[in-house]
């Protein structure tokens, strides 16, 4: 019985390698410059349900059909790519690896469900492996849509990734028995509860102790308030601090300042002759403006003195006319 087994399951190692070597042979088409990844798809299809076929009928076992349906699954996948192959190739790639991904996962679904009734420790890895199949579906299917150099990457590795995946399922299945599985899942569990106790001795060792704060704020009339905290004067504290930081900085300034001299009279001999240059061109300007100042308070001065002569003037006409108006005498009937 024990051999039966052990043959059933290396004939399904051997569909792993296959579904492997199917990913790598993708790989090989597009160094080759090969681009037709709808016809080059449908034929590795085709191969996988073949030696499907031979590998369930090698190891069949009553009640035990997943090989079979993978086969058929494979058969209705490259049936689809071959019939629409002409089509808009992103589109049937995307389309057909969704169909098998569908009916593969249900059909490892299926398998799961069945080990956990028979209590096989088998249904946890298949789990985790459909899981894995599961989300290397969905990045290589929304990669389908893009160039055909793309294409043909995402399509290598994710048959690449399924045969690594469902080989070491059969590899665990053919080797690891209940009792060692068992024991290696219960030394996990006890190595993270010790790394979880680690963890919490940790915190609890830099956890800050709270200690009691006691604040007095004490108002009087005409002054700052007076805080202490613990007793401690808050604004004298405040003012410690200060002194302590501008006596830590001192030495620094002066450090600073003593750098800083013979930079400054280098800048300062460096634009001396540009000074000299600049007011040596300035100077003319400068006599000009002043010539042109005066000039000019020259003529307002004596616009100033025309305006106000005829201002007086006219003042002068303007009393006239009323002293002659008030003196003219009366006429009488």
């Amino acid at each position: 019985m024990k051999g039966k087994k052990d043959l059933t399951l290396i004939t399904q190692l051997v569909l792993s390698i296959l579904i492997f070597i199917g990913g790598v042979t993708i790989m090989i088409f597009k160094s080759f410059g090969l681009i037709d990844m709808v016809l080059y798809g449908s034929i590795i299809f085709f191969i996988l349900a073949f030696f499907g076929v031979i590998c369930y009928f090698i190891r069949r076992r009553e009640g035990d059909y997943e090989i079979l349906l993978f086969s058929l699954i494979s058969i209705l996948t490259a049936t689809f790519m071959f019939i629409f192959k002409n089509e808009d190739a992103a589109m049937i790639l995307g389309a057909g690896l969704t169909i098998f991904n569908i009916l593969v996962i249900a059909n490892r679904i299926y398998k799961i469900v069945t080990y956990k009734n028979q209590d096989n420790f088998m249904w946890s890895v298949k789990f985790i492996g459909t899981f894995l199949i599961g989300f290397l579906a969905i990045l290589t299917c929304v990669n389908l849509y893009k160039e055909i150099s793309v294409q043909t990457l995402m399509l290598g590795y994710y048959f690449t990734c399924l045969g690594v995946i469902m080989t070491i399922e059969n590899l665990v299945e053919l080797f690891v028995t209940k009792d060692k599985f068992d024991k290696f899942v219960s030394k996990v569990v006890e190595n993270e509860y010790k790394n979880l106790e680690m963890v919490d001795a940790i915190n609890e060792e830099n956890k800050p102790e709270v200690k009691e704060v006691s604040v007095v704020i004490e108002k009087k009339r005409g002054r700052k308030p007076k805080i202490e905290v613990n007793g401690k004067d808050v604004n004298k504290e405040i003012k410690k601090e200060v002194k302590k930081v501008k006596k830590e900085l001192k030495p620094a300034t002066k450090e600073l300042k003593k750098k800083a001299k013979p930079v400054v009279k280098a800048i300062e001999k460096e634009t001396k002759p540009l000074k000299k240059k600049i007011e040596k061109e300035i100077k003319p300007v400068k006599k000009e403006v002043k010539k042109t100042v005066k000039s000019a308070k020259k003529t307002v001065n004596k616009a100033k003195r025309e305006v106000k002569k005829a201002v007086i003037k006219e003042e002068i006409k303007k009393e006239i006319k009323e002293v002659k108006k008030k003196g003219r005498p009366k006429k009488t009937n």
